[in-house]
């Protein structure tokens, strides 16, 4: 059985083609209830389709986030222990200067 194929954030293949239509289908009502007319509500649709298709396809060219080097825990809290505290937290403060009036 073949296995499918996503992206890392687990997107379907069919995801970036239904958005476009989703933003050309929304597009043309909404420009021509604003009162520009079918055809060019129609054109302007077309071309949020198509920008939206290509903006999805580069998207998805972008690399993800490197990975996290893996640590264990209990390493983490071993060196934590023994490394000394820096020198500067046990010495002695000045008194603050307050100002005269």
């Amino acid at each position: 059985m073949p296995t499918r194929v996503t992206s890392p954030t687990g997107a379907r293949w069919y995801e970036p083609p239904l958005l476009a239509a989703a933003a050309a289908v929304i597009t043309v009502p909404v420009l021509h209830w604003a009162g520009v007319r079918w055809r060019t509500a129609a054109l302007v649709g077309a071309v949020a389709f198509v920008v939206v298709a290509v903006a999805t396809w580069v998207a998805s060219t972008v690399p993800g986030p490197p990975p996290v080097p893996q640590t264990r825990p209990t390493e983490a809290r071993a060196a934590r222990r023994t490394d000394p505290p820096p020198a500067a937290a046990n010495a002695p403060r000045r008194p603050r200067r307050t100002r005269r009036q």
